[in-house]
């Protein structure tokens, strides 16, 4: 592509290079102007306008309306310097135009003055291979770009033989951001240029090495042993970016992860290339392990399935996929189920039921899980409505809230909107948390709950004793009810240990005028034990399993019957 003292030279002292160069290129002032489109450019795409005639401050008017604005703000964000550099797509409407353009937009600094240079590329010029050297290499480093990188790759795929050997590397620099946020831009170039010198000095002859995005890099082997050399040239990096490297007097501790993935050892289809090491990158990045990490198919495939129920989910309310199911409270003392948690149930029309263990880690991924819990507390009042005259008086439905739903503004106030909408009495109300609601804002946890408290409302504590609760957290929190995780139950006819902990809980709990509901008891011997140490509140598979709100309505509210159960 063109030299920056070529730019200067002709934004300077008006030299004509530009004007009259065969390369496409736009360049656009500090004013957001078009400055100049080269005459290569120019002329090109003259000849699919027909009659109109193309000016430089019209040019645009090509582009879609929509990519008219991509453009816009693309070159709004480089020239406020909210990003260096960017590479869009854009479709043209109004000309017969064969192909879709790429920009690679760059901000520059010429004499105190900012100008985006633009270099423009039509996907159809990379599939008859018409590349000029400036079209094929990244302005900054001097290696390949992607657009070519991928070109190069999908040639090598079309004619790869089963015997063939291809290993690609994913680099990613960790938090590479930061540098350009705190030292700018300028230094985050050089540390670019640093890093992509280096895998130049270490890369042998026959390797092919591209710029992808901002920070991260390809490093593409061909032959027997590519497997082994990407591994080692890997390794080499890591040893050499152990040192801080000097950058205009700045000490920087450069990181980067590393995805590799092998053809045809890791995967049978060469064409997988790229999507397998950008798979690899990701597990990498989690894993924090290692110099790098090798593609593992079984986890693609899960995190291929994961945004298949994700895309799913995103339509199961509107689709009416969810229902409720209710699994009893129940009093040993009293013989008497006095009330029920209410849980989610999704039945896919596409991919049939997906357990909640599945679906709501998902969900709270995204602001999907506001919306879900929103629906959950809706349906459970409307459902209380419709029981209102089957419910005995002191009856609870216990809610499970997530922390997204807890910190999510105004959540305390639209619940007790909608208890009053529905005419539901607040102590009927339970809302179920687990321990990781109070670390992200413990201050505004407890005065949300509170408030709720404040209403009748009654606030339990999920799965205690397998999270981080100090006995301070527990003195201090707005709480009424402890729930004994599953695991404790699990082993209290097992371990004298376990069993302890349980009794311990549940003499705290009284000390602190709580109650407490042991969860996941499904023998008479887990109650017999939980009734030694004083817990006679209890929920499990020994009382009933979550059922749907008919088989709940007749086995225990028309009923009103005692439960008794046989030792």
């Amino acid at each position: 592509m063109y030299s920056l003292q070529e730019l200067n030279m002709y934004i300077n002292l008006k030299d004509n290079y530009f004007s009259e160069s065969n390369e496409w290129h736009i360049v656009i002032n500090d004013k957001n102007e078009v400055e100049l489109l080269s005459k290569g450019f120019s002329e090109y795409i003259q000849k699919f306008a027909l009659d109109k005639k193309i000016e430089i401050q019209t040019w645009s008017d090509i582009l879609a309306l929509k990519d008219r604005k991509v453009f816009k703000l693309a070159t709004e964000k480089i020239l406020s310097k909210t990003l260096s550099e960017i590479n869009i797509m854009v479709k043209t409407a109004s000309i017969s135009f064969p192909s879709p353009l790429q920009i690679f937009m760059k901000y520059v600094d010429l004499g105190g003055q900012g100008y985006v240079l633009c270099n423009v590329i039509s996907t159809d010029r990379l599939r008859d291979k018409i590349l000029l050297p400036s079209t094929t290499k990244d302005i900054l480093t001097g290696v390949f770009n992607r657009t070519y990188f991928n070109y190069i790759l999908a040639s090598r795929a079309e004619i790869a033989q089963s015997t063939d050997v291809m290993a690609l590397a994913y680099f990613d620099i960790v938090e590479f951001h930061k540098i350009n946020e705190n030292l700018g831009i300028a230094i985050g170039d050089l540390v670019l240029k640093k890093f992509f010198r280096v895998i130049n000095q270490l890369t042998p002859e026959g390797a092919m090495i591209a710029r992808n995005g901002v920070d991260q890099a390809l490093l593409l082997f061909e032959g027997p042993s590519a497997g082994e050399d990407v591994k080692k040239i890997v390794d080499e990096l890591h040893d050499y970016f152990k040192r801080e490297i000097l950058i205009k007097g700045h000490k920087i501790k450069l990181k980067f992860s590393v995805g590799i993935t092998i053809y045809p050892e890791l995967l049978p289809d060469v064409t997988d290339l790229m999507i397998s090491a950008e798979t690899a990158l990701n597990m990498s990045k989690e894993s924090k392990q290692g110099n790098y990490t090798l593609y593992d198919k079984l986890y693609h495939e899960s995190v291929k399935a994961s945004d298949t129920i994700y895309n799913e989910l995103r339509l199961a309310i509107d689709n009416n996929e969810f229902s409720l199911h209710y699994q009893p409270l129940y009093d040993s003392l009293n013989h008497l189920s006095y009330g029920a948690e209410v849980l989610l149930r999704w039945n896919s029309h596409i991919l049939g039921s997906i357990p909640p263990s599945v679906f709501i880690p998902l969900a709270e991924q995204s602001d999907l899980i506001i919306d879900i819990g929103k629906w959950v507390i809706i349906q459970t009042l409307k459902q209380m409505k419709e029981w209102r005259d089957l419910l005995p008086k002191h009856f609870i439905f216990s809610i499970n809230v997530s922390p997204i739903q807890i910190s999510h503004d105004d959540f305390e106030e639209d619940l007790i909107t909608l208890i009053k909408d529905y005419g539901v009495v607040y102590n009927q109300i339970q809302i179920e948390l687990t321990e990781s609601v109070f670390v992200e804002d413990y201050v505004l946890t407890c005065r949300k709950l509170e408030y709720l408290k404040s209403f009748g409302i009654k606030i339990a504590m999920d799965d205690f004793g397998t999270g981080y609760s100090s006995l301070n957290y527990l003195r201090n929190l707005p709480l009424d009810v402890l729930k004994i995780d599953k695991l404790f139950t699990d082993q209290i006819c097992k371990s004298h240990k376990e069993k302890a902990i349980a009794k311990t809980i549940v003499e705290l709990a009284n000390l602190l005028d709580l109650s407490v509901i042991a969860e996941g008891v499904e023998t008479q011997d887990q109650l017999l034990e939980l009734e030694d140490i004083g817990c006679n509140k209890i929920q499990g598979y020994l009382i009933g399993k979550p059922v749907d709100k008919n088989s709940f309505r007749k086995n225990f509210l028309e009923s009103q019957k005692k439960v008794q159960i046989v030792m």
